[in-house]
């Protein structure tokens, strides 16, 4: 039986990998699927506040910035499968 190599990093080194951003990269953030993403990562960080902070436990109901962070997330899913253009205003 033949002994299967297995690949490492050395197989991928003589080739050209350099990583090269797209031109519109500097305007990501007018992208909705990028300003989803930066509203559910806010989310989340509410979520673990209320729950840290005794204050709150009484007016906000628990589990509810984790769910418009889910949904948000699901959101940011489906804006990341839209072809999205960058204006120059």
């Amino acid at each position: 039986m033949r002994a299967v190599r297995s690949r490492d990093y050395r197989d991928y080194s003589s080739r050209n990998t350099d990583m090269k951003l797209v031109p519109e990269a500097r305007q990501a953030h007018r992208l909705w699927s990028v300003q989803a993403s930066t509203v559910t990562t806010l989310l989340i960080v509410a979520e673990f506040a209320v729950q840290a902070l005794p204050l709150w436990q009484g007016i906000i109901p628990d589990g509810a910035f984790a769910l418009a962070g889910a949904i948000t997330s699901t959101a940011a899913i489906g804006l990341r499968l839209i072809q999205q253009r960058i204006n120059d205003e």
